[in-house]
């Protein structure tokens, strides 16, 4: 009874989990939202339904069907390592992808097989399928690792906001494979358990603990589907509201304010922050002001007619990064945006830099690959 609890409370959660995804692709980019993922989690919400249904009904519960469901395992794997690889290097959708899911493929193959053959041939199939299953688990697993501990668990960042984006992706991925690792575990041992013994051992049920909290992390935290850069991802999507979320203290001084100066500047502003962020944004993401390389805040405020000291009050209290680095982040926004219009098809990288502000090439390489996750020449051959 309780194995059958588990089953239905977890797939429910995941069908959830895959509603809140879809749901939210109107938000945001969809072509950012992570097709593996969306596999993945298709996979085991209808597997753990299909196991309650077959728990719940005996007279339907059959080891052929257990044997079926089994067989979905390796499907995951390379959904699980293609997911991580999209989470750190967001790229076009390469064809060569599906040749990861040729051996899972011919996994399920050999199990068909495996229904019709002889008798005396089953043995053979069932050691093949086994020895493959604990092949691809090793080889995934330890592709991503390589993968997450070069890409996501060293990544080093200067700018803030974008440090606790890689804080958050590092608490996610390590949760993740490590729950993957316990998951596929507690399903490949028993596999193990049942070929030396000859007994059932289905300890699937125990897995569903791990999938329920996954499947709630990903409903609560959305934006952890994205990957990477999801700071600069948001920047054109929500043109009425605050989109560099991490970037802004509005309800809150971030330093304690000490000049008698500010504190009494502090009264006066208080009212405007909001509306002084919103301009702010507004004359960066939708002018060409930042591709001015001598640009300081009292250009800014001149520009949108505000004291500059307002100005410099929210940039020094209301503002997690420095000047310097909330100019880097516009920029480098820019420069993404001029690329994916065509921009280096007639021009240099060189001359990109400089066009969007950038002293020098040095500053702009840097600040590139700081807050996209990868190199200018990386960037521009996957996109």
């Amino acid at each position: 009874m309780l194995s059958i609890i588990i089953f239905l409370i977890t797939s429910t959660l995941g069908f959830l989990c895959l509603f809140s995804i879809f749901k939210n692709q109107n938000k945001y980019d969809q072509t950012y939202i992570n097709k593996y993922l969306i596999i993945l989690f298709s996979i085991v919400s209808i597997r753990f339904f299909l196991l309650g249904l077959l728990k719940a009904n005996p007279e339907f519960y059959n080891k052929i069907y257990l044997g079926a469901l089994d067989t979905l395992l390796m499907i995951t794997m390379p959904c699980y390592y293609l997911y991580f690889r999209d989470l750190t290097n967001q790229a076009k959708f390469n064809k060569l992808n599906l040749l990861h899911f040729a051996v899972p493929f011919l996994s399920i193959v050999f199990y068909i097989i495996f229904l019709f053959v002889d008798i005396e041939n089953k043995l053979l199939i069932k050691k093949t399928y086994l020895f493959t299953s604990i092949v691809i688990c090793i080889t995934y697993f330890s592709l991503g690792y390589r993968l997450l501990n070069k890409n996501v668990w060293n990544r080093e960042v200067d700018i803030n906001s974008v440090q606790k984006q890689n804080l958050l992706m590092k608490k996610w991925t390590k949760f993740l494979f490590y729950s993957f690792f316990v998951i596929y575990f507690l399903r490949v041992i028993p596999m193990v358990i049942s070929y030396l013994t000859g007994t059932e051992n289905n300890l699937l049920w125990l897995t569903g603990p791990f999938w329920s909290l996954l499947f709630i992390i990903v409903i609560t935290t959305p934006e952890i589907l994205f990957g990477f850069n999801f700071l600069n991802k948001t920047i054109d999507n929500d043109i009425d509201k605050i989109v560099l979320r991490p970037v802004w203290n509005i309800n809150e001084i971030k330093d304690e304010i000490v000049s008698e100066k500010d504190k009494k500047l502090e009264d006066k502003i208080k009212p405007f922050i909001l509306a002084y962020v919103h301009q702010i944004e507004e004359l960066s993401f939708h002018s060409h002001a930042f591709r001015n390389t001598e640009l300081t805040i009292n250009d800014i405020a001149n520009s949108l007619n505000i004291p500059s000291s307002h100005v410099n009050f929210v940039f020094k209290y209301h503002c997690n990064e420095s000047f310097s680095d909330y100019k880097k982040i516009v920029r480098i926004h820019d420069a993404t945006k001029l690329i994916n219009e065509g921009y280096l098809k007639k021009n240099k990288v060189e001359t990109l830099s400089e066009f969007v502000g950038f002293s020098s090439y040095t500053t702009f390489y840097l600040a590139f690959k700081s807050i996209t996750g990868v190199t200018m020449q990386e960037y521009v051959r996957r996109f």
